[in-house]
């Protein structure tokens, strides 16, 4: 059985990630399940859905023309990265 990992997310982060309109079911879970937490939010779900996140996330920052957006993207991915090593 696979035990659900948790991210950590800042407010900004946050925001970001939920205007990342490209998710499969597993990833839009994460995102849309997400629980306030004293310093952001809080992400649970499987390792198999935060790798399929990674990827959508790595995706939305290359193709964003905002280089603060792509910023704050690339920093989830790493958390996201970190977190399934």
């Amino acid at each position: 059985m696979n035990e659900d990992l948790v991210l950590q997310l800042t407010k900004g982060e946050y925001q970001v990630l939920k205007k990342v309109m490209v998710l499969d079911e597993g990833a839009e879970a994460i995102v849309q399940n997400a629980e306030p937490a004293t310093k952001g939010f809080v992400l649970t779900g499987s390792s198999e859905d935060f790798d399929d996140l990674a990827g959508f996330v790595a995706a939305a920052a290359n193709h964003t023309e905002s280089q603060k957006k792509q910023d704050i993207l690339d920093e989830i991915y790493d958390k996201i990265e970190e977190l399934l090593e």
